[in-house]
């Protein structure tokens, strides 16, 4: 497994030392009220090269075996003509052993949207299959999806995104080197111990999520069916019983991440009980855009019946 992590290093970005870190933190994740993995996600921002790094590290159980991924995926800040701020893919890096095998994607985006996609398997070096995908003048890497909400609204934040209304999207997907089409739907927001958390669905790759967002796009937690992701208070509540190799984990992050940096962890905010104050998808109504496999790509956006309001919060 060192060899593989080795090989993962030396052919994408390495530790990402000098860049400032503008979010950290370790998540939870649970399937069924069961332990069953945990994540650190780290976003960043190297100012001399403009360039935006999402770094993620998944730990996960399946049966009685623990798999591991790691993904990197990095975007360069650009601004349009009409001052409108842009993330435009560079790089995306994703291995894991989940399958069994050592696997491991790397997407080049010299130009720009047909990216060069290539595939190794058994620690080779030289790759496997090569691709070259083909995706649209507004696609972006799918992990910087929430932040580019953000940056793209009038008042930089995710809360101008239209109540009640499909948008689409294209973005790449890291983990399967693919451009898929989604949709996100804001359908409610809230306030709760003083922040305000948005309540997403986000249908994408064929998958439904509802993801929990504060307004800078930073992630409180997903939901999707039985399982449930959610930022903790430290790395001992999100790694519970399950291994934390320390040294691989430091050398991907360049250091051992603490998971502070965030609006939640360090006030001791459950994020867990957030989530949960949110009624569940289909609890709301029938979401049918949410269902369709290949979209309207020519529909910008188009209106869905209204929700019944939602109840009042209470911090």
């Amino acid at each position: 497994m060192k060899y593989f992590f080795l090989i993962f290093l030396s052919f994408g970005l390495g530790p990402m030392t000098w860049a400032e870190t503008l979010f950290e933190g370790y998540y939870r994740i649970e399937e069924s009220g069961k332990h069953i993995g945990y994540t650190i996600q780290r976003y960043s921002f190297d100012p001399k090269t403009k360039n935006r790094t999402i770094s993620t590290y998944l730990r996960r159980k399946i049966d009685e075996d623990q798999v591991h991924t790691f993904i990197k995926s990095v975007s360069t800040e650009r601004t349009t003509p009409k001052g409108k701020l842009i993330f435009v893919p560079f790089l995306s890096e994703y291995s894991s052993n989940e399958t069994g095998d050592n696997f491991r994607m790397s997407a080049n985006f010299k130009n720009q949207n047909k990216p060069k996609v290539e595939f190794f398997f058994d620690n080779a070096r030289k790759p496997s299959d090569i691709k070259i995908e083909t995706g649209g003048p507004n696609s972006f890497l799918s992990n910087f999806l929430y932040y580019l909400v953000a940056a793209q609204n009038s008042d930089g934040d995710v809360q101008d995104l239209p109540l009640k209304r499909a948008i689409p999207y294209q973005a790449f997907s890291e983990d399967d080197g693919n451009y898929s089409d989604g949709f996100l739907y804001r359908i409610a927001d809230k306030i709760v111990s003083g922040l305000t958390v948005l309540q997403i669905a986000d249908r994408f790759a064929g998958e439904t999520l509802e993801s929990f967002v504060l307004p800078s796009g930073d992630m409180v937690g997903v939901r999707n069916n039985k399982t449930i992701v959610y930022l903790v208070r430290d790395r001992a509540e999100a790694v519970g019983l399950l291994d934390f190799p320390q040294n691989e984990v430091t050398q991907f992050f360049g250091e051992l991440p603490e998971g502070q940096k965030n609006p939640l962890s360090p006030q001791g905010i459950n994020a867990y009980k957030i989530i949960k104050s949110f009624r569940e998808l289909h609890e709301l109504l029938d979401l049918k855009f949410l269902t369709l496999e290949e979209p309207d790509k020519k529909t910008s956006a188009f209106t869905l019946p209204v929700l019944k309001p939602e109840p009042k919060a209470h911090p």
